[in-house]
């Protein structure tokens, strides 16, 4: 993504979807990332109860997340 990355959802007009490096295999890589700190440092902690309160939160807000993008995205290739 280069210069385009940014943690808030952004479109800009006429640039084109990244299909390449991790980008290939799942679309939001930096929300998985995000799963697999959580992972880390509970791990390292040994917060396992706080992790699965964390990942089961992470996850309700990360699925409405990722549709209001997606709905976005769909809605920008329309116009």
């Amino acid at each position: 993504l280069g210069r385009y990355w940014s943690q808030r959802c952004l479109f800009i007009p006429g640039a084109s979807q990244v299909k390449t490096g991790p980008y290939r295999f799942i679309r939001h890589p930096e929300y998985l990332a995000r799963f697999c700190e959580a992972l880390g440092i509970a791990g390292f902690l040994g917060a396992y109860v706080s992790l699965g309160v964390f990942l089961i939160v992470m996850t309700f807000m990360l699925r409405k997340i990722i549709r209001i993008e997606m709905e976005q995205m769909t809605n920008l290739e329309r116009v």
